[in-house]
C-alpha cells in the first residue's frame, strides 16, 4: 500500500511474467504515438528492461567520460 522494493536477495530478483511493482502509478511513463496493439510494444518492452540495467550498472559503477 506505502510501496517497498521488488527484486532483492530475499525475493531472488525480478525477471517475471507477472510483478507488482509498489507505486508503478508514478514511475511508469507512457511512450507518446504508442498504443497497446502497437507492434512496437515487444520492442519498446525489450528495450526498457536492457536499458535500464545498462545504465543501473554505468551509474553504480560510476562510469564518466575520459
Amino acid at each position: 500500500m506505502h510501496g517497498g522494493w521488488y527484486g532483492t536477495r530475499e525475493t531472488g530478483g525480478l525477471q517475471a511474467e507477472l510483478a507488482r511493482i509498489p507505486l508503478a502509478d508514478g514511475s511508469l511513463v507512457p511512450v507518446p504515438g504508442i498504443t497497446e496493439d502497437s507492434e512496437l510494444v515487444p520492442s519498446l518492452l525489450t528495450l526498457s528492461d536492457v536499458y535500464l540495467t545498462g545504465w543501473h550498472g554505468a551509474h553504480m559503477g560510476r562510469v564518466a567520460p575520459a
